[in-house]
Order: C-alpha cells, then structure tokens, then sequence
C-alpha cells in the first residue's frame, strides 16, 4: 500500500521477503523470552509426579493423550497425563476406570466450560481424589500464551493451599 517496490526488493528480495523480516523481529523477542522461561522451570524429575486425567469435555467424558500441547506442558511440572497410550489425541473415556489410578482430576474451562457444579460430579465417580479447575487457556493456547501459561503453572502446580481446597 503506497510502499516503493523497488526498495522491497533491494532490502528484502521480494515482498514475502518483508513479510517474513517483519515477523522475524516480532516473533524473536517473544521466542527469546519463552526459551528463558522454560531454561529457569526447575527439572520436572525435582518436583513429585503425578497422574493427572485432564479433562477436556463432559458427555462423553474426554481427556487429552500424551502427545498433546496440554499433555506436553503439564509434563514439564512432572504431571504425567493418563490415558498413557490411547488410539486418538482427545480419547473418550469412563471416568471409573480410572479410580485408584490417578493422583489428580483436572477440569479443563475449555473447550467445555467446566465450572464447580460439575466437581462433585466427578468426586462421586472417582473418590479420593483432588479436583480442580484450571484455566484451559493457560494449557492449550500456544505462542505468545505460553510465556503466561509457564508462569501459571508454576504457580499452579505449588499451590498447595489450592490442593487442600480440591480434597475438601
């Protein structure tokens, strides 16, 4: 728009060439603090483990497989999600199953809305075990986000006063 042409190509090749200079110098910052960020997590092997079930939609029940942003990020605090080995990224689960088997039930506010109501709902089928609600866009947006997403998750996963409330 009203840009010499000529001057694009001489500094930068061609226009994609501008476009890709431009989100090179916006990108790197944010790149460059996100590297510092995850250099300064303590090694997930120093914090306890813990087999989280993430909870991703209600009817049917669904949860996250490893090899998911959610499951990822989770993973660098030493919360290990289960299903451990499912057929699909977002398996449907029985939350029965998992009684005994998990240390934690995480419900995600996204894409389904979990809100308090639906805690009880999962005490009753999984007794003795912590439930909580996390904020799913601290877990499963990516980019820019996760800079923010590491930051709350430290807290997250230390907040012990957090954990006492979930086992009420």
């Amino acid at each position: 728009a009203g840009a010499n042409l000529a001057a694009v190509n001489y500094h930068f090749g061609s226009k994609e060439g501008l476009a890709i200079a431009v989100l090179t110098r916006r990108i790197a910052p944010i790149n460059d603090e996100r590297r510092a960020r995850l250099q300064a997590l303590p090694l997930p092997a120093s914090q306890p483990q813990q087999r989280v079930l993430y909870l991703i939609w209600r009817e049917p029940w669904m949860s996250v497989a490893p090899q998911t942003y959610i499951a990822q990020m989770l993973a660098l605090f030493n919360w290990q999600t289960v299903p451990i080995a499912p057929d699909v990224r977002y398996p449907a689960i029985m939350l029965a199953d998992y009684a005994g088997q998990i240390d934690r039930v995480l419900l995600s506010s996204e894409p389904y809305p979990f809100r308090e109501r639906h805690i009880a709902e999962i005490r009753a089928a999984i007794p003795g075990v912590p439930v909580q609600l996390i904020d799913g866009e601290m877990t499963s947006w990516y980019g820019s986000r996760a800079i923010a997403a590491l930051d709350y998750l430290r807290a997250f996963t230390a907040d012990e006063g957090a954990l006492q409330q979930a086992c009420a």
